[in-house]
């Protein structure tokens, strides 16, 4: 995968065994906790000696997951890469306008 930017999303879903989700961009490699119960995301930070690249990414964990999806951003407010797919952010701003606001 070519690392455009030092931010990395990676979609997931994880079942209540997996404890740790591991993220590994060529020689980097990083350790999470992840959060349970329905599609979550972990947005990182990668070293910028890693950006310009074409690196294996791996991740890996400890139980049971669900991988989504693994986006290298082009830029910093761009999640999951959905500035380039436009029919997807027409969908995600029309039920986000239908949503209440709330706080996590």
């Amino acid at each position: 995968m070519v690392i455009h930017s030092p931010y990395l999303d990676v979609l997931y879903e994880a079942q209540p065994n997996t404890k740790t989700i591991e993220i590994a961009v060529g020689d980097y490699s990083e350790k999470f906790a992840p959060l349970h119960g329905g599609i979550r995301m972990l947005c990182i930070t990668l070293p910028d000696s890693l950006v310009g690249g074409d690196h294996e990414v791996h991740i890996r964990c400890d139980g049971d997951m669900q991988l989504a999806k693994v986006v290298s951003r082009k830029q910093r407010h761009e999640v999951l890469g959905i500035a380039e797919d436009k029919p997807a952010k027409s969908a995600c701003l029309a039920s986000a306008r239908e949503l209440p606001l709330s706080i996590q």
